[in-house]
Order: structure tokens, then sequence, then C-alpha cells
């Protein structure tokens, strides 16, 4: 059974994704590629260069996608030595009786998906989850968030694939690192229940949080020394 990759990311574009167990930085190809992928299929130049890319995730279209080559996205990217992830989730909706907050779909079905994607060549999944500090995070959004979390890690596991377990603390807001880091314990707290709960393997799990994008503290240099702390 492959190990849980666990990483606290900012949405996407922001910053490359990093993962562990092992260790893989990732690269998110543009939603366009699905459709109209480049002649080779590789990603672009610097600063996402190859030699420094070891982990792509890639939309269910995507993954599927055949080059102009003939050959696929996946074998493209295995050639270079990039392992082909895929983004299993089915995106976020409004969570009912809540302060606008949001949860995540996509476990129905879940497990035949995970089991074809794998054949397709993906060999780690991503699901995006997302907890709200300016609007709340509430005890329902806390939880219905560590608990879905824990479904799809336990599913994409018995499927052969590293799951990337990410409930994202969103950065917006005005929140200061220390305030981050308290949302960030409980939600974390409640994923890694809901994981034991449901028989998921954490080893060479890896925990990274900011502040708000608000804060002057984002900008400071001190933040460096603020997150060396509260790691």
């Amino acid at each position: 059974m492959p190990p849980a990759a666990s990483a606290w990311t900012p949405s996407a574009w922001r910053t490359p994704r990093t993962t562990a167990a092992p260790t893989v930085s990732c690269w998110c190809p543009p939603p366009a590629w699905a459709s109209n992928p480049p002649p080779s299929c590789i990603p672009p130049p610097s600063p996402f260069s190859v030699q420094y890319i070891s982990g792509a995730i890639l939309f269910e279209e995507t993954l599927y996608q055949t080059c102009s080559n003939g050959k696929k996205m996946s074998d493209m990217l295995s050639d270079q030595g990039i392992v082909p992830g895929i983004k299993v989730d089915k995106g976020l909706a409004p969570l009912a009786n809540s302060n606008d907050e949001q949860w995540c779909m996509g476990l129905d079905g879940l497990d035949k998906r995970c089991a074809e994607y794998y054949k397709a060549g993906a060999r780690f999944a991503k699901w995006r989850s997302v907890v709200s500090i300016p609007n709340g995070p509430s005890t329902i959004a806390v939880r219905d968030c560590a608990y879905g979390l824990a479904r799809y890690a336990a599913i994409a596991q018995n499927a052969g694939l590293v799951p990337i377990v990410e409930p994202e603390v969103l950065l917006d807001g005005e929140q200061t690192i220390e305030r981050t880091l308290e949302v960030a314990e409980a939600v974390w707290a409640e994923t890694f229940k809901y994981m034991a709960d449901n028989k998921v393997c954490t080893v060479g799990s890896d925990v990274v949080w900011w502040p708000g994008e608000e804060k002057e503290q984002w900008q400071a240099w001190q933040s460096c020394r603020g997150w060396s702390t509260c790691l």
C-alpha cells in the first residue's frame, strides 16, 4: 500500500505543489491542455523545467490525451522521469447551512475511477478540499473536509495511488501565521483522526502553512523565521 502524501499548498497557480512520501515537486498543466495539448506534451521551459519537476497533476481528460507523436500523455511524462498524477475530486460546492463555506465533491464512484486512472498510468492522486478562516471555520466544515479527505485517501491507496491529502487552509484574509497555525492544527488533528479510522498509511507526511495573503507579515522577511518557529 503506498503511503499518503500530505501537503498544504496555496490555490492553483500560486506556487508549485509540494507533497511527501516520497517528496514530489508537482506542476499543474493548464486546463486548456485537456482539449488542445502542445505538440510535444511536455511542461513549458523555466521555471517549470523538466529537470526540476518530478510529478505532474493532470486533469482526467489530459491523462487520456494522446500527443501528436502518438504517445499518451502519461507515457510522455514517464519517459522524462516525471510521475503522472491525477486530480480526482469533482470540485467545490456550497456547504448547506454554513457561513458561505464549501465542501468537496467526488467520492461517488471514486474507487472505479481510481482503478482506471492507475491503468492509464497515474501513480498519485490529488483531492482539493478547503477551509476558510474568515468564514469560520465551522465545526461541520472542518469535519466534512477531514472525513472526505480520509475516505478519498483510503480509496486511492487501495487502487495503488499515492494520495495527496490537502486540507487547504485558504490564504484569503488578514489572519496571522499564528492564527493559521491554530486552525491548521485543528484541521490536521481531525484529518489524521479520520485517516486513522480509515486505516490510511500516513508514513512520510509533511505539513506546511502560511499567513493570510492580505497580512503584512506575508511580505515581511521575518515571516520566514515565523514559519520555521511554527514548524
